[in-house]
């Protein structure tokens, strides 16, 4: 595992990158809501029955 750390270069004060990975970040979130969202309307709507 040392190994692996020892040939990444990553500057974790680089403001593009943490950007970038902030919009990345956001679609994400955005897109597991509406699916989310979307598998709970599903079942409501259909009056499939979940046990729980």
């Amino acid at each position: 595992m040392a190994a692996i750390a020892e040939n990444l270069a990553i500057d974790w004060r680089c403001r593009h990158t943490w950007h970038r990975a902030s919009k990345n970040t956001a679609w994400c979130l955005l897109g597991c809501a509406i699916g989310d969202f979307g598998t709970i309307a599903f079942f409501q709507f259909t009056g499939i029955p979940w046990p729980t």
